[in-house]
């Protein structure tokens, strides 16, 4: 169309153009038409009919009519075509970790949504409710992420006789029962003598390790809504349905599962009693003797490691809705009239003629007066000439139609 509608961009797909002067929209129309690939459908005529849900996925629907009827549950819907994305759950074992690389890896990302289409409607009238649909597809899920490779013990810790770094003090309440079972046949005075200068210290192995369960992949962004534009002469009788959104953000696949972490190194016990370093094994006594020390510090290496280990899906976003989406404005005959093109006219003036030859006074008057309030402003002799024509038939009809309905018979 042009005028005060604005044009459509010239379609990468197919058009199919119609210019009959009654069409029935329906879906095995159009279901035709998306076989034949068609993008654009080009809709001239007097009347319309829109029967059923007329599905075309992301294309442009461009209709010019006396009259448009929507029958009961119709709709012309141009939404995006929907995405497949990926099985949630679905494990594709080349993402698991390997005894190289613990972590599973993240999952591929799911298809973006696609865009909806542009419904443009002009009409003189548009009777029942007109149920126009040009949403913007979700996008799709997201590939679940690897496993994590699973059971990798832990490294013993070293047993130098000396301080490292990461060696953890232990507390002197617990050093007095270390040099108690270090020294049981020294009496109380003797193990207080050294106990004031004794000093222990607890060195971990590494913690056993799992992988991390890969991520999902970045889930689709949804389609970018279209738009639709309904210009109408007559007041409309009954609130049309129009949508035209974004399309949602796609779901994330499932995290892959962690991998069960292997056994923890063994650790050890440095003890200084004043006259060199000892390394002790830890074995059943000094767990019972030193648990609170050793539980204590298992759980601050178990906790610096979860903090290391988060990883964090990355989310998706929804499709744009466009600022000038949805606009349903009445319009005046010199507005449609710049829609309307000669060959559309001729057509009317057609229609018309043939109404009367066939007795159809009612109808025949509908269209003259379409034709002539289409031509009333013509500045090019073409459209004088037609709007004469009207002009003389509608003088020649006025007293025999007076009474009659102006229907589409």
């Amino acid at each position: 169309m042009s005028g005060s509608v604005p044009a459509a961009a010239v379609p990468e797909r197919p058009a199919l153009r119609v210019l009959l002067p009654a069409v029935v929209l329906d879906a095995a129309l159009l279901a035709g038409a998306a076989a034949g690939q068609a993008g654009w459908i080009v809709v001239r005529a007097d009347t319309v009919r829109i029967e059923g849900r007329c599905l075309l996925p992301g294309a442009t629907v461009d209709i010019l009519a006396r009259r448009i009827e929507f029958a009961p549950d119709s709709a012309i819907d141009v939404t995006g075509a929907a995405t497949a994305g990926c099985d949630a759950a679905a494990r594709d074992p080349t993402l698991d970790g390997t005894a190289q690389h613990l972590d599973g890896r993240q999952g591929a990302g799911g298809p973006n949504g696609n865009d909806g289409g542009l419904i443009r409607i002009c009409a003189r009238e548009v009777v029942g409710t007109a149920t126009l649909l040009a949403n913007g597809s979700a996008g799709g899920r997201s590939q679940r992420g690897g496993d994590g490779f699973a059971h990798v013990n832990g490294q013993n810790a070293r047993r130098d006789a000396g301080l490292l770094a990461g060696d953890m003090p232990v507390p002197p309440g617990a050093v007095a029962g270390i040099v108690r079972m270090l020294m049981p046949g020294v009496d109380s005075y003797q193990r207080a003598r050294y106990g004031g200068h004794a000093q222990a210290w607890l060195r971990f192995g590494t913690l056993g390790q799992g992988g991390r369960g890969g991520a999902p992949g970045r889930p689709g962004d949804g389609g970018s809504s279209g738009r639709i534009i309904l210009r109408h002469a007559i007041p409309l009788a009954t609130t049309p349905i129009l949508a035209a959104s974004g399309g949602a953000a796609g779901k994330p696949g499932d995290f892959g599962a962690a991998g069960e972490p292997g056994a923890d190194g063994a650790h050890v016990l440095l003890v200084n009693l004043g006259h060199g370093y000892q390394v002790h094994d830890i074995d059943m006594y000094w767990q019972y003797e030193l648990q609170g020390e050793l539980m204590g510090g298992l759980a601050q290496l178990r906790a610096a490691a979860a903090s290391a280990a988060a990883i964090v899906a990355e989310p998706a976003q929804a499709g744009m809705t466009l600022p000038d989406a949805v606009s349903c404005t009445p319009a005046s005959s010199a507005e449609l009239a710049s829609e309307c093109s000669l060959d559309y006219l001729e057509l009317i003036r057609a229609g018309a003629s043939r109404d009367l030859a066939r007795a159809n006074r009612s109808r025949g008057l509908a269209r003259y007066e379409w034709l002539a309030d289409l031509t009333r402003n013509a500045t090019d002799q073409a459209r004088q000439d037609l709007h004469a024509a009207a002009m003389k038939a509608l003088a020649a009809l006025a007293p025999a139609a007076i009474a009659l309905p102006a229907t589409d018979g």
